[in-house]
């Protein structure tokens, strides 16, 4: 019996060891390379021991032992025990450019953490998403980062950065999602070449300070299905060859200097749902095609087409602040107001219609416009009416 029970124990001794023995430590290079990095950085305390595989916010490849992954989360990430909105310091250049296994990088709501972006990065062969928001980040986007021929996924999103982007991103031919938002860019986004980047899917530019017109490049990625480029200084007329884009589903053109009209080519998009032209100068009327517009805001003029009311997918429709005539079409609330020469009363459902009847405040914001008839409207339809509100939908 005492034989059979040192048997098992030394059986049992051997699988552990072989176990062991057959789970990847950190790759020698890679933990120097992460030595470099906790250097220039405070609050990594906890990275300690020689196997970084076992660190917080780092991801090993099962078989090599080569660092696929390090994904900092100021909040703390779902693989993280850690918040790292505390991490202060700078990115050397010698430290998480030198991961030259790396697929992955991500620092998000990580103010603290200052400095440029290491041109090193762009010299990890295997990175195929590289996220850097809510950043201390500052400077210009690295030329280098056009060499990273396997990314997908590129952000930079909330930082303060300066320049513009540099035209050695066009080569980046498997890109599928661009996020440049917020982050202090400047010069034109012509400085990309869009028909190069075929994969792209996704492209956000908002809230920066970019200038020009659309680049015709732009219409050349035809799987772009979000476009957002709100919020900067862009001119210019929408060019009739956005019409090309018929995969969008989100268009965001608001807050710029557009002018013009909306081209008839716009009703080609027809897996269109989401349409912002707020606070631009664009002028005409509305094309009696568009349809599936959860929001629609800008200088427009024109009645409003009866095709309207047969859009049974329609969730939503805001054509608040324009220069809208005619007969206001079966719609709720306030998103007809202040539009000079628009009659008649839009629509209200039977339940905010009871609402109305029980209180003259709203409990979710919403508000009614009170139009003139439109059999006394005397004024021609590009006069100047004053539109009062009230309060609707009261709470239940």
């Amino acid at each position: 019996m005492k034989q059979a029970c040192f048997c098992f124990f030394f059986l049992a001794v051997i699988l552990l060891e072989s176990v062991y023995a057959a789970t990847p430590k950190c790759h020698p290079e890679d933990l120097k390379a992460l030595l470099a990095f906790k250097a220039g950085m405070s609050h990594l305390e906890h990275w300690h021991g020689t196997d970084c595989c076992n660190w917080d916010a780092i991801r090993c490849n099962n078989q090599t032992g080569g660092i696929v992954s390090v994904a900092f989360e100021g909040i703390g990430g779902p693989d993280s025990r850690f918040n790292y909105d505390r991490m202060k310091g700078t990115i050397s250049e010698n430290s998480l450019g030198k991961l030259a296994f790396l697929e992955q990088l991500y620092m998000n709501t990580v103010p603290l953490v200052t400095g440029g972006i290491p041109t090193s990065v762009g010299n990890i062969p295997t990175l195929k998403e590289l996220v850097l928001d809510k950043t201390g980040l500052s400077g210009p986007i690295p030329a280098s980062l056009g060499k990273l021929s396997k990314l997908v996924l590129l952000s930079f999103t909330g930082n303060k950065l300066s320049g513009s982007i540099p035209h050695e991103l066009s080569s980046l031919q498997r890109l599928q999602s661009l996020t440049f938002r917020e982050s202090s860019l400047t010069g034109s986004i012509s400085s990309l070449d869009f028909g190069k980047l075929r994969s792209l899917t996704d492209l956000d530019l908002s809230y920066n300070a970019f200038t020009g017109s659309f680049p015709a490049s732009l219409f050349g990625s035809v799987k772009l299905k979000t476009l957002s480029v709100s919020q900067n200084q862009l001119t210019g007329h929408i060019p009739a060859s956005i019409g090309k884009l018929t995969r969008l589903e989100v268009l965001d053109l608001s807050s710029n200097k557009l002018s013009g009209g909306l081209p008839s080519d716009i009703s080609k998009l027809t897996r269109l749902e989401v349409l912002h032209l707020s606070s631009n100068k664009l002028s005409g009327g509305l094309p009696s095609e568009l349809f599936q517009l959860r929001s629609l805001t800008s200088n427009l003029s024109g009645a409003v087409p009866s095709e309207l009311s047969r859009l049974k997918k329609l969730t939503g429709l805001d054509l608040s602040s324009n220069m809208l005539p005619g007969a206001a079409r079966k719609f709720l609330t306030s998103s007809f107001a202040n539009n000079p020469g628009l009659c008649g009363s839009p629509w209200l459902s039977k339940e905010l219609k009871s609402r109305t009847r029980r209180s003259r405040t709203s409990s979710d914001g919403m508000a009614l416009v009170k139009l003139p008839p439109c059999k006394f409207l005397q004024q021609p339809l590009n006069s100047s009416w004053t539109f009062t509100m009230y309060a609707a939908a009261a709470s239940c």
